[in-house]
C-alpha cells in the first residue's frame, strides 16, 4: 500500500515538473530575432549607422525555432539548430536572403546564444565577409544581391576591422 502511494506521488510530482518545465520554455518554441542589425562606422557620426552596401541595407534575422517538449527534454540524439539568414532590403519591407548559417542551440542553466562576429569589407571589385567562428554545414550562399564578387573568408580577429570607417560589423 505504501509503495502504491510513493509511485503515485512520485508520477504527480514528475507530472507536475513537466507541466512546470513546458510553461517556463514556451512550451517548445523560442523566438528568432527578427532584425539584428549590422552596423557601419561613418566618420559623419559619433554613432554607428545601419550598415549599407551598394545603396542596400544589410542585415540578419534568425528563425523561430518549435520543438516537442520530447525533443527538447528527452531526445539526447537530436541536435537543435537555431538557423539565420543575411538579408538585404533595397525597398521598405522587401528582403532578399543571400547567405544563410546555423549554430546548434544551447539552453538550460548559462545558455548562451551561439553565433559569429562578422565584419563585411567593401573594396572596388569584390565584397568579403570575414567571420570568427564556424558555423555547421558552412555558409549556404543563395545568390549574391550585389554587383560585385561576393567572398567568405574566416579570421580568428575581427577588432582591427571592426574599427575601420566604412566597414560593417556585427558583433554577437
Amino acid at each position: 500500500m505504501k509503495i502504491n502511494l510513493l509511485k503515485e506521488v512520485t508520477l504527480i510530482l514528475f507530472l507536475f515538473l513537466m507541466c512546470f518545465c513546458c510553461g517556463c520554455r514556451g512550451g517548445g518554441h523560442f523566438d528568432g530575432d527578427k532584425n539584428i542589425l549590422v552596423l557601419q562606422k561613418n566618420p559623419k557620426y559619433k554613432k554607428p549607422v545601419a550598415c549599407r552596401i551598394e545603396d542596400k541595407r544589410v542585415a540578419i534575422f534568425e528563425d523561430d525555432l518549435d520543438v516537442s517538449i520530447f525533443q527538447l527534454y528527452f531526445d539526447f540524439t537530436t541536435t537543435l539548430y537555431r538557423v539565420y539568414h543575411f538579408f538585404v532590403e533595397e525597398k521598405l519591407g522587401e528582403r532578399s536572403v543571400f547567405i544563410t548559417y546555423k549554430f546548434p542551440m544551447t539552453y538550460g542553466v548559462g545558455a548562451v546564444s551561439e553565433n559569429s562576429d562578422f565584419v563585411i569589407k567593401e573594396s572596388s571589385d569584390s565584397i568579403t565577409i570575414y567571420y570568427n567562428k564556424e558555423p555547421v554545414d558552412g555558409f549556404n550562399i543563395e545568390q549574391n544581391p550585389f554587383s560585385k564578387k561576393l567572398k567568405i573568408e574566416r579570421k580568428n580577429k575581427l577588432y582591427d576591422l571592426m574599427n575601420m570607417y566604412g566597414n560593417c560589423y556585427y558583433r554577437r
